[in-house]
């Protein structure tokens, strides 16, 4: 029977692994070690453990489902979230009770208003039309952008004017 709990620190080095395993093999081909995972699972485990919830099945860990608060203009929003099913247990409502506990935790300790997100989609569409079912929309005048930011210290020790 799968359970939801709060995550534990001893939980991030499986939770690592699985990570590492699905974004590696995803559409995404990132290339996680179970080092670089387990260090960004920690950051949230540090920074906000009182939302980062687990899913276990006979105690064994098998997914999870992490975020910040923010404070922003229209109230507090959950940003830069993580959530990730072992593959063996996807397509089965377990994300769904990882997000619906972690939502309610958020409002009901955080007053949450709203979840701020990127993501991406497989040739199935899976996940951002999972996303589009539960009412997110795609803003078009934003973007996800990043940059080496040596490039970028680069350009600006080039093109800042001195007074």
């Amino acid at each position: 029977m799968i359970k939801l709990r709060l995550a534990k620190q001893e939980d991030l080095k499986p939770l690592a692994e699985i990570y590492k395993d699905l974004y590696g093999s995803s559409i995404l081909n990132e290339n996680w070690s179970t080092e670089t995972a387990y260090n960004m699972l920690n950051f949230f485990y540090t920074l906000q453990s009182d939302i980062f919830i687990v899913a276990v099945d006979n105690e064994k860990v098998i997914g999870a489902v992490a975020s910040l608060v923010k404070p922003w203009h229209d109230g507090n929003r959950l940003i830069e979230t993580e959530i990730f099913v072992d593959k063996d247990y996807q397509h089965k409502g377990i994300g769904s009770k990882l997000f619906k506990e972690h939502f309610k935790i958020a409002m009901e300790k955080h007053d949450v208003k709203i979840i701020e997100a990127h993501t991406y989609q497989e040739e199935d569409g899976y996940p951002l039309n999972w996303y589009k079912k539960q009412g997110y929309e795609v803003i078009d005048d934003w973007y996800v952008i990043n940059g080496n930011i040596k490039d970028a210290y680069n350009y600006f020790d080039k093109n800042i004017k001195e007074d």
